[in-house]
């Protein structure tokens, strides 16, 4: 690039195309500086930063010669010599919580289900990396796309995903492992005790001290209403009954069916990220699944109706299954994480970010109540 001095008709920069030897330069330098940069790589992890030599420990640990690695969601992608790929991660999970995870990889490959990353165990046969306070997992790495949830033939191949899943983790326990991460027969409580949170919340804003505040004032009362109808529709529905077979029969929900935890490769989706799993009725899957999904083709029933469809093909979804959905999503529970990560956080930009999220949960009240009027008729 050279510079030219401006004048009435030259332009400030004169941008010369650069000779292959050049180009070739440019690369080297970068090439080598990268391996610098991560040849020690700082792993993120909460409360605290710890330097970490990622080329050492996995070459230590696992019978694995690394090629090069760079950083990657929250994580690292590994490639060995032979350019076979992995995923290494930081987990703030108990040695208890990861081996029911394992367990549960290993009861799905069983099981037929082998749409997703498995745990590498280490050479000395071990889940995770234990370096001072943390702790590493090695996965298989899925190369693919996010699934697109504005896509309806995305949607079509993430519910079927989704009913795999379910049939494959029915059943799953670990005699050699006393950990359970249940959920099952707890909604009521949750449901109470964020309905509490609303009206505590409801106080705290009514000083307006803030948009944010002014905003939840004028709308608050309609979720709590909404919030208050489902718990008592929860209470006098058939919730405690399928709670009490679902104690025998052991479903698993992930219970963070998202577009960044399903991926596509080559037409073949699959599902990753099981830190949150746990015993749970499956419909609260399926319900958090089509709200996630309703957002993005404005309320449109035709679509739930798809998803409900497409999913009982492969696994049934019984009457009370979908008169406890119809329920349950008309819980505000994005409202929920809203309002608490606002007033949890402490930086500006990030406050603004939540009034937006806000005003769009406002907005999409209109064509709720119209879809929800509707899905009573499903």
């Amino acid at each position: 690039m050279t510079c030219i001095k401006p004048g009435n008709d030259t332009p400030r920069f004169l941008f010369v195309k650069p000779k292959p030897e050049q180009i070739l330069n440019i690369i080297a330098f970068i090439l080598s500086y990268t391996r610098i940069v991560y040849t020690t790589t700082i792993i993120r992890t909460e409360g605290y930063d710890e330097m970490f030599e990622p080329e050492k420990t996995i070459e230590n640990n696992y019978d694995i010669k690394i090629s090069s690695y760079i950083p990657y969601r929250e994580g690292l992608l590994i490639t060995d010599i032979d350019k076979k790929k992995y995923f290494l991660k930081t987990v703030n999970l108990s040695d208890e919580r990861l081996f029911f995870m394992y367990g549960l990889k290993k009861y799905l490959y069983e099981n037929g289900f082998t749409n997703t990353d498995r745990i590498m165990m280490t050479s000395d046969k071990n889940i995770c990396i234990k370096d001072d306070n943390s702790k590493y997992i090695l996965t298989d790495f899925i190369i693919g796309r996010e699934c697109d949830f504005f896509d309806q033939g995305d949607i079509i191949k993430a519910t079927r995903l989704l009913a795999e899943f379910h049939k494959a983790a029915a059943g799953y326990s670990n005699s050699e492992n006393t950990y359970i991460q249940s959920f099952l027969g707890l909604t009521p409580k949750w449901y109470a005790k964020k309905i509490k949170e609303f009206n505590r919340i409801k106080n705290r804003a009514s000083y307006r001290k803030t948009k944010f505040d002014s905003l939840l004032m004028e709308h608050i009362d309609y979720f709590i209403d909404r919030s208050s109808t489902t718990l008592a529709a929860l209470r006098s529905s058939k919730y405690s009954d399928m709670v009490k077979k679902a104690n025998s029969d052991l479903p698993i929900c992930h219970n963070d069916f998202s577009y960044y935890n399903i991926l596509c490769n080559n037409n073949e989706f699959y599902l990753i990220n099981f830190d949150s799993c746990r015993y749970e009725l499956k419909i609260f899957d399926i319900a958090d699944f089509i709200t996630r999904r309703m957002r993005k083709c404005n309320w449109e029933i035709a679509e739930t109706s798809l998803i409900l469809d497409e999913y009982h093909k492969i696994y049934s979804i019984g009457n009370d299954e979908l008169d406890l959905m119809k329920i349950i999503i008309n819980f505000p529970e994005k409202l929920c994480k809203t309002i608490n990560r606002y007033y949890n956080s402490k930086k500006s930009k990030a406050k603004s970010g939540y009034l937006t999220k806000l005003q769009e949960l406002i907005d999409e009240t209109e064509p709720y109540e119209e879809y929800y009027r509707k899905l009573q008729n499903l």
